[in-house]
């Protein structure tokens, strides 16, 4: 009986068992990996916008400092000039300088895509003349005396760009001497830029706005650069951690179970000959092992059982 057990349940080692639980743990844990990628895609676009608004905002407030040292330091030396001379120095207007040092701003890699616009409703200079998106801003700064900061997208001819702009407010009564009215205007500043334009200003008046603009390409190259360090990084993070796991799985959980597994089958012939040593381990294995070693010693005492001899009554 006991070699027709041995030949119709031979023992196996059943590999598929290992590579069944190993795949499916590397496939949870590949699953999760993509689900944080896919999260730090998310994590990093928004990280990528708020550091350029941020750095857009810090440069507009670096050319308002550019406007307030020419308006302080510049205008008060060239004024007297102006008021003189044929030609008018735009080096005495605060817009003209805080562009022109935004250009050799631009030089430098790191602001290369970054353009800087100092537009109005009503400009000096018409190259400043707002389009109907810039005068939105500027009207939406008009509407809200509160509103400091504006940002979002918007489409231009070669693509889509990402804007933060600050409004432009007349607050120096000094400002209309070259913006009331044509007539009081320096002569030079009229013959420069005609009779029509920049006039008109009010004391109080929110007259244009500072707009710094990014492609949006910028944004999503930048999100890149930090998505693809990270997804480095993470998948040797998922490769070490898998062949960790995968390892401690084989050694402390699968190897075990087969040996087990191998040892129950050899105690449903002979139990005499099997030793489940794992039963003293402190873990589940230990459990099993303990509840292996108890069946077949309940085994062992009914095949005793068995083999006693049956006393039959005498007639």
């Amino acid at each position: 009986q006991q070699v027709l057990l041995s030949q119709e349940w031979p023992i196996a080692s059943h590999p598929n068992a290992r590579l069944s639980l190993e795949s499916t743990v590397a496939q949870r844990i590949w699953v999760f990996q993509q689900a944080l990628i896919s999260l730090l895609n998310i994590l990093f676009t928004h990280y990528s916008v708020q550091q350029i608004d941020f750095k857009a905002s810090f440069l507009i407030d670096s050319m308002s400092a550019v406007r307030t040292y020419t308006d302080k330091q510049i205008d008060p030396i060239l004024t007297p000039l102006n008021a003189q001379s044929e030609q008018f120095l735009t080096e005495s207007i605060p817009s003209y300088s805080a562009k022109q040092v935004f250009t050799y701003l631009q030089a430098n890699p790191d602001y290369a895509q970054y353009s800087y616009r100092e537009t109005a409703l009503n400009p000096t200079n018409p190259e400043d003349q707002a389009d109907s998106r810039e005068a939105s801003v500027i009207k939406a700064f008009r509407a809200d005396p509160s509103l400091k900061t504006l940002s979002g997208n918007r489409q231009n001819a070669d693509g889509l760009y990402n804007y933060v702009a600050k409004p432009i407010k007349v607050t120096d009564p000094k400002c209309l001497a070259c913006h009331s009215t044509y007539q009081q205007a320096p002569p030079s500043l009229v013959a420069s830029y005609g009779k029509t334009h920049g006039f008109g200003w009010q004391l109080g008046e929110v007259i244009g706005a500072q707009i710094v603009s990014v492609p949006v390409d910028a944004i999503i190259a930048a999100k890149q650069a930090s998505l693809t360090w990270v997804g480095l990084l993470n998948t040797a993070a998922f490769v070490i951690t898998a062949g960790a796991l995968l390892l401690f799985l084989g050694r402390s959980i699968i190897q075990p179970m087969r040996l087990i597994s191998s040892r129950a089958f050899e105690a449903s012939i002979h139990p005499e000959n099997v030793d489940f040593s794992e039963k003293h381990r402190q873990d589940e294995i230990g459990l099993i092992a303990q509840s292996m070693e108890r069946m077949k010693q309940s085994l062992l005492i009914a095949m005793r059982m068995l083999q006693q001899p049956r006393n039959t009554p005498h007639e």
